[in-house]
């Protein structure tokens, strides 16, 4: 049975407009494609050649596949990409059964490989995606040929509280102003005068305004020692200097710490939006990590 995460069918037209608005930028050919789940039907956005290496984007919390748009033109020349919309986040996947619990994730995500068949891939995730990535290496890293982690949220270390009063503020004061404020505190790069930032802008509020106030989802946490311990696969971090959802240097330190094969940058003049921030540089870290 189909779980919308929106207060109406008016509020689900609304996000999904501005979805497609923000997709009809993205700047190579692309195919939108639907798999089916044991948690409901997961949406992608395929690009880059087909007998490139494949590449699994995640995104963070509250965003969708359509925030890969400023990587995606130097992402999909040596990879064949797959950009996630998480199943139970805002998105074009359709939830049918909520995911309840952590291992709920990694579930998921075998489900869309298995439909992709991908027995061997890179897997990339920002944020949120990060930590679903994370849970995924730990849990499930046989198919795993390197983990790329981008503005990792909680998986390290917890979330700031500023950033969590912030974040509720948002949700329940959903205005254009104070959705322009959020995303400029979390990115230096943010430009309402630009097509794509604008059009972001509006489709976060989409979201923020038509989502239920008590939608299904795991709460990220921090890992345990012996959980990050038992990550086999390279893992390259990259954070901003100017992070806002945690502490990026306590980050670094735990992942290299506790993970055998780890490689942590923090990359000058970016907060947590860093694919905003320094595309480039993220782009360069990635396709030269994952040789």
């Amino acid at each position: 049975m189909t779980s919308s995460l929106f207060k109406s069918p008016k509020h689900e037209v609304r996000y999904m407009q501005a979805y497609d608005d923000v997709l009809a930028l993205w700047p190579v050919p692309y195919k939108s494609m639907f798999v089916d789940t044991r948690f409901g039907r997961t949406h992608i956005i395929v690009c880059g050649p087909e007998d490139a290496p494949p590449l699994v984007l995640l995104h963070g919390f509250g965003v969708n596949a359509t925030m890969w748009i400023p990587l995606i033109t130097n992402l999909s020349k040596p990879f064949r990409v797959y950009a996630l919309d998480t199943i139970g986040d805002l998105g074009k996947s359709v939830l049918e059964y909520p995911l309840k619990q952590a291992g709920d994730y990694v579930t998921w995500l075998q489900d869309v490989l298995d439909a992709l068949n991908l027995k061997k891939f890179f897997l990339a995730g920002f944020s949120q995606g990060g930590w679903i990535a994370m849970n995924f290496a730990i849990h499930a890293s046989n198919s795993l040929k390197k983990l790329v982690l981008i503005s990792p949220n909680a998986g390290l270390v917890g979330l700031s509280g500023k950033f969590m009063l912030r974040l509720m503020t948002m949700a329940v004061f959903p205005f254009k102003p104070l959705v322009e404020r959020w995303a400029k505190w979390n990115s230096l790069a943010w430009d309402e005068t630009q097509s794509f930032f604008k059009l972001i802008t509006k489709l976060t509020q989409a979201g923020v305004a038509g989502q239920k106030p008590s939608r299904p989802g795991v709460m990220p946490f921090t890992y345990k020692d012996s959980e990050l311990q038992s990550i086999s696969v390279p893992v390259l971090m990259l954070v901003g200097d100017q992070e806002v959802v945690n502490n990026p240097i306590a980050a670094l330190e735990r992942g290299k710490n506790q993970i055998s094969d780890f490689k942590g940058i923090l990359i000058e003049k970016a907060r947590h939006m860093l694919p905003y921030d320094q595309p480039q540089k993220v782009c360069e870290r990635l396709i030269d990590f994952c040789k």
